[in-house]
């Protein structure tokens, strides 16, 4: 049986070692890995994917991997590379793929970007996996292509910044979506705060998104930040819960069972399966 873990629905593995390298820091790779964390971690360039996946191997055994054309950098090349990790049943899920609108240089992709966008729905159909959204300004497009959404195995939403009214839309409208909840909540971010102490349980998930999404402070972010989020996050629910008078055991258990129950939504979003469980 494998007992409940931190989980990280979206890190950039290789990026982070490369970030403590460039400020040299000692072992980036124990700094990398933690045990108690099982992790999607992600890629979007063949070279890339490659070298992460090796390191990956060789230091956890609590990983799955994701691989897609992201709209930052909407290249369709990579999109044979990815048929063909698909075709080897390499990653579990397509992405992060989506829109981003979030200043001129992106918004003068945006052709590309559908095009990239399309073609990876369209992968992800016909592989029944599951597709990571990075969406910045773009959620209308998305909303747009709810009819195609509906029909893939599950809908990711990387780092969301959109408001609990519209991620019910999403469910409601019956897209099997999930919504990751990050760095943004550290930050006080409102939409992020009002989802992660409100949304139905069974549809949220924690991720770090390292070594991206750092605080102020901060000059990256670690995957070993996932316990801080899942901390606050606890803390939210618990409030909102009303379980502000509670003593120690009732909330340790009450952390426990939400761990457990993010968890669960990980293996169902990424349709994870153990042998014997």
């Amino acid at each position: 049986i494998i007992i409940p873990m931190y989980t990280d629905a979206h890190v950039h593995i290789l990026d982070t070692i490369e970030k403590l390298n460039s400020q040299n820091i000692e072992n980036p790779i124990l700094k990398t890995f933690d045990k108690e964390i099982f992790f999607c971690a992600s890629a979007n360039e063949a070279g890339r994917f490659e070298i992460q996946e090796k390191i990956c191997r060789e230091n956890s055994e609590h990983f799955i991997l994701s691989f897609g054309i992201h709209p930052q950098c909407p290249i369709e090349d990579e999109i044979p590379y990815l048929e063909k990790l698909l075709t080897e049943k390499k990653i579990a899920a397509i992405g992060e793929c989506g829109f981003d609108l979030f200043d001129e240089h992106y918004k003068s992709t945006l052709e590309a970007q559908k095009k990239v966008w399309n073609a990876q729905l369209n992968l992800a159909q016909k592989s029944d996996l599951p597709i990571v959204v990075h969406c910045r300004k773009g959620m209308h497009l998305i909303f747009d292509d709810v009819k195609t959404l509906k029909k893939i195995n599950a809908v990711i939403f990387h780092g969301w910044a959109g408001s609990v009214t519209e991620a019910r839309s999403f469910l409601k409208k019956g897209v099997n979506a999930y919504f990751c909840i990050g760095k943004g909540m550290l930050r006080g971010q409102k939409a992020q705060l009002e989802t992660a102490a409100t949304l139905e349980k069974d549809r949220i998930l924690t991720e770090t998104d390292a070594p991206y999404m750092s605080l102020k402070e901060e000059k990256f972010s670690l995957p070993t930040d996932i316990k801080k989020v899942f901390s606050v996050l606890a803390e939210l629910r618990a409030q909102t819960e009303g379980l502000s008078n509670y003593d120690g055991k009732t909330y340790k258990n009450y952390a426990e069972e939400l761990k457990d129950s993010i968890f669960e939504n990980f293996k169902k979003a990424y349709n994870i399966r153990f042998d014997g469980n």
